[in-house]
């Protein structure tokens, strides 16, 4: 690129500079944003079948089946409209109930087979569900509806507590108490639940 010649007037002489610059094309290296694959390093809910031939556990916001016989990994549901949390085995390991999040339209309960097949909703209602476990008999699903935060918002946070439908969600559900977090096991034969309990104790 040759520069334009303009005189410059002194007390001297006047003087007529005219040069040539070259412009080269910018340097530029590609930045690679992600991969199609990557390790994941943080599984989360991780439990195995009662025949230990498979594995259940959440990952990047789904639920994962793997085989340790062939060591593949595979996605339990088809869906992508909902993230997928805390799963939990059915007692025959056949089947998954597991709880939703979608910021639009809320929570919900729901329930698979390990190979994919017949999901359901069990519970419908939109809400905040932390935690859903089958029943020792799988004939029932217990589930803590939870309180709403900053990044959830504070819609479909009502009615907390712990609750217990069948597993087929044909029923109302029923209101077991409001206190109490995380159930893990309901006993048939007394109609007992666990759940963990917060106790502030007072200042001496």
């Amino acid at each position: 690129m040759a520069s334009g010649c303009r005189d410059r007037r002194t007390d001297a002489d006047s003087v007529c500079v005219q040069g040539e610059t070259d412009v080269a094309q910018a340097l530029r290296f590609p930045t690679a944003v992600g991969h199609e694959t990557f390790p994941v390093k943080v599984v989360r809910w991780p439990q195995v079948t009662p025949d230990n031939r498979s594995a259940v556990f959440q990952a990047l916001g789904y639920l994962y089946k793997y085989d340790p016989a062939t060591g593949q990994r595979s996605r339990v549901t088809k869906q992508s409209d909902d993230y997928e949390f805390a799963p939990s085995l059915s007692p025959d390991g056949k089947s998954v109930v597991y709880v939703t999040w979608n910021d639009t339209a809320g929570g919900r309960v729901k329930t698979v087979n390990l190979d994919g097949s017949q999901p359901r909703t069990v519970v419908t209602r939109p809400g905040h569900y932390v935690t859903a476990s089958y029943s020792p008999d799988g004939k029932q699903i217990i589930y803590q509806r939870g309180n709403g935060d900053g990044l959830r918002g504070r819609l479909w946070q009502e009615d907390q507590g712990i609750y217990v439908v069948d597993v087929l969600g044909k029923e109302q559900p029923r209101l077991i108490t409001r206190e109490g977090t995380s159930p893990v096991s309901i006993s048939p034969a007394r109609g007992s639940i666990w759940s963990a309990m917060r106790v502030t104790r007072p200042h001496s």
